[in-house]
């Protein structure tokens, strides 16, 4: 493809480039080279591995507590989950979408430990405590275009799961941003602002003793649930690349109308 053809290019459907993320950052190199992507090429290099929750807690962002575990330096589950004082958790490649490869284990079980050397076997990974409120009352989505926070989605797991996809029988129903959910998201855009304009992002948190936690910032390819919100997003997200700006890094306050 010649990507000099096009003014623009909006990554949308690549949902199996973490299969082969070197191939697809270094198309989105040449990509990037050739016509204006969306979003900027130094954001979706930081994206594209989960380290960035580990940036974005250091930076004193709300993230839900992360353990990085790389393959050149392997650690055993039991030995972070002890440490950090975690009784279950959640393992899962570093890089990696829709829930892939990814298990609740209680601390000590030994299949919890040969999940994460099999994720170690192909990259690095990622332990995190197991969240009960993931279970019992789901995560939140919220959707930013052009630094506006246009609607919200609620996403449950399907009964004895913690999965909220719908691949997984998870299910979706919009819902109102409460005001610390986008205040959330304002710092979780702010945070990345350095990258570039932020043309779209998905927030996903889950409220832990009354506080929203930051568990994913996909600014790559995620679902926006444009049909759960309305018309006015779509129309915003098409003005954004036809401009080829944004109207700034940090969502508002109040959503779009």
């Amino acid at each position: 493809m010649d990507w000099s053809a096009f003014d623009a290019a909006l990554i949308r459907s690549t949902w199996d480039y973490h299969d082969v993320v070197d191939d697809f950052l270094a198309w989105v190199r040449r990509a990037a080279q050739a016509t204006r992507l969306h979003n900027p090429v130094r954001l979706i290099e930081w994206n594209a591995h989960k380290r960035y929750l580990v940036d974005l807690e250091a930076a004193g962002l709300p993230v839900v507590p992360t353990a990085l575990v790389t393959r050149a330096d392997p650690e055993s589950m039991t030995n972070i989950a002890d440490r950090r004082g975690w009784s279950a958790v959640v393992v899962k490649p570093a890089v990696s979408a829709g829930a892939k490869a990814t298990g609740r284990y209680d601390v000590g079980d030994p299949a919890g430990e040969r999940a994460l050397r099999g994720v170690l076997a192909t990259g690095d990974a990622l332990v995190q405590p197991y969240l009960t409120e993931v279970e019992s009352h789901g995560e939140t989505s919220l959707v930013v275009i052009g630094g506006h926070v246009t609607h919200a989605v609620s996403k449950l797991p399907s009964t004895g799961d913690f999965r909220v996809q719908a691949h997984f029988g998870g299910a979706e129903r919009a819902v109102e941003p409460t005001p610390s959910e986008k205040e959330l998201a304002g710092q979780a855009l702010a945070a990345v602002s350095p990258f570039g304009p932020v043309t779209y992002a998905r927030v996903d948190c889950v409220t832990v003793d009354g506080q929203p936690r930051l568990m994913e910032l996909e600014v790559i390819e995620p679902a926006l649930y444009l049909s759960f919100g309305p018309m006015s997003a779509a129309d915003r997200l098409i003005a954004q690349v036809a401009r080829g700006t944004t109207a700034g890094a940090t969502p508002v306050a109040d959503s779009t109308s």
